[in-house]
């Protein structure tokens, strides 16, 4: 996607951990795992659904 700079969001109920958003830092923290993502993090995807319709793309986080 990086080169068609295109952006996108993977939804929080396809990650493997129950995750606390913290607003004010735009930053989401996992609890089991510890892992955490902000706002604007480079992270590997894969193109899961498109709907042309919506102007939708839905995406699977890959593990790096």
């Amino acid at each position: 996607l990086m080169d068609s700079r295109a952006e996108g969001l993977v939804d929080f109920k396809y990650l493997d951990d129950t995750y606390t958003v913290e607003e004010g830092n735009l930053r989401a923290s996992g609890r089991r795992y510890k892992r955490s993502f902000k706002m604007g993090d480079k992270v590997k995807v894969r193109i899961a659904a498109v709907d042309i319709s919506k102007r939708q793309v839905e995406m699977d986080l890959v593990e790096n």
